[in-house]
């Protein structure tokens, strides 16, 4: 693969196929009750969606990721909450000649930490045993956005999502929530319309299953000249949709840990890989 191709595959954001939101957002958490966690995510592809849908093969690259989580609730009705990616690393594998094993890109890897989202949530109301909650995330660029061959732990633009969401309980071990946004983005990267879906089963008191969704479609209304990538691993008009299955295991009333795993669907503009999350995480009561 030429280089300058290359380079141009590395722009590709490949923490926005890993699972950051948190989706069950149809509820807000009692006055002075919250829940943190502390995850890591890791991506390893060496593949790529191109724009209209069409998968290559590109260097391996990986995503290493250690976010904290949080969510605190400041009355019964409103609840903070954000995500804070402390530590990014990524990497890419150094390219040789086929034929003559002349290395012409010795590799590369970038660590630092990365943009972070804070927002509100608000109940609306109930309908039955399904409660309904409005919100507002930011998108706030601390990361990197200027690295020489693309990696990029930022976007650089600041970004508000709007967004409604619901949960349903059942008088039964199974629950459904979802989201719904629109997330304005800033510097002439595209708008964008953000959804998430889940549905979860606790199969015994500690052990609960989730299947989880979440998707992005782009607006396609940014500047071309942040189109293929060239804006860096956080790229522009990338829209796909995520789907797995996580693993949450109660040690105590407070502690647990969990697990996923998410494999991407209708993609275009980023890479095609499994992300695989692992958290610990703590409830205040």
């Amino acid at each position: 693969m030429h280089k300058n191709k290359f380079l141009k595959l590395v722009f590709v954001l490949i923490f926005s196929i890993s699972v950051s939101d948190i989706t069950a957002s149809g509820w807000t958490q009692k006055k002075g009750s919250g829940y943190f966690q502390l995850s890591t995510t890791i991506v390893v592809a060496d593949e790529y969606f191109e724009p209209g849908g069409n998968k290559i093969g590109i260097t391996t690259m990986g995503d290493y990721t250690f976010s904290l989580y949080g969510e605190y609730g400041l009355t019964n009705d409103l609840t903070l909450f954000g995500s804070f990616p402390f530590i990014k690393r990524i990497t890419l594998n150094k390219i040789e000649g086929r034929q003559t094993g002349f290395e012409f890109f010795p590799g590369d890897s970038k660590t630092g930490i990365s943009d972070f989202d804070i927002g509100l949530r608000y109940s609306i109301g109930r309908l039955g045993s399904t409660s309904f909650t409005a919100g507002v995330l930011l998108g706030v660029p601390i990361g990197d956005n200027e690295q020489k061959n693309g990696l990029f732990t930022g976007d650089g633009e600041f970004n508000q999502q709007v967004f409604i969401g619901f949960g349903q309980s059942f008088n039964s071990p199974l629950y459904m929530a979802g989201r719904l946004g629109y997330n304005n983005r800033t510097d002439g990267f595209s708008d964008e319309v953000r959804y998430n879906f889940e549905i979860g089963y606790r199969i015994t008191n500690p052990l609960l299953v989730i299947m989880k969704a979440r998707g992005v479609e782009t607006m396609r209304n940014g500047r071309d000249a942040l189109q293929s990538g060239t804006a860096g691993l956080f790229g522009n008009n990338q829209q796909y949709l995520t789907y797995g299955p996580e693993v949450i295991y109660s040690l105590t009333n407070n502690i647990g840990l969990n697990a996923g795993a998410y494999t991407a669907t209708r993609a275009e503009n980023v890479v095609s890989g499994i992300s695989y999350k692992f958290g610990v995480y703590y409830k205040l009561n």
